[in-house]
């Protein structure tokens, strides 16, 4: 199975463009996008840079948008976020390494300032945490799509929002 990354270009060696991957270093082949430069965001396929990101939003809410729920979600997740009387809730997800990468790089950048989401990968799928914490700060939950870990973040917003 391959991952799909999205890294900025920051150098280039010859045929390859050096990429990071928030704080991971790797090179990315750029045969395919020769006319990449240092500073474009880029998403890198079986070591190939396969596009060059240009609306980096855009490309999220096609990732989180798979359906109408996810968006209405998305927008109640918005709403109660504005009643939070705290600067910042922070969620801790820990979830499947697809998962994961969804929400470092789709869901996190679409939430509100206010919640800063948190992502634990495992390399298990059937591993799992169910449990809250009663610290504000600190939630853990699990999931297994996009719109139960969009369901579960509205779900620690309304409890702190009343």
């Amino acid at each position: 199975m391959c991952l799909i990354r999205v890294g900025k270009v920051i150098d280039f060696n010859e045929n390859k463009a050096l990429c990071d991957f928030d704080g991971v270093l790797k090179e990315a082949n750029c045969t395919l996008y020769p006319n990449v430069k240092i500073g474009d965001d880029v998403v890198v396929n079986s070591g190939f840079i396969s596009d060059i990101i240009k609306n980096k939003k855009k490309l999220y809410k096609q990732i989180v948008f798979t359906d109408a729920l996810s968006e209405q979600i998305l927008s109640e997740i918005d709403k109660y976020s504005k009643l939070l009387k705290e600067q910042e809730i922070r969620i801790i997800s820990i979830s499947s390494i697809n998962d994961y990468l969804i929400e470092k790089y789709s869901i996190k950048e679409l939430l509100p300032k206010k919640i800063n989401l948190i992502s634990i990968s495992f390399s298990s799928e059937n591993y799992g945490v169910e449990k809250n914490v009663n610290q504000k700060e600190n939630i853990i939950f699990t999931k297994k799509s996009t719109v139960d870990i969009l369901e579960a973040i509205l779900k620690i917003l309304k409890n702190f929002s009343t």
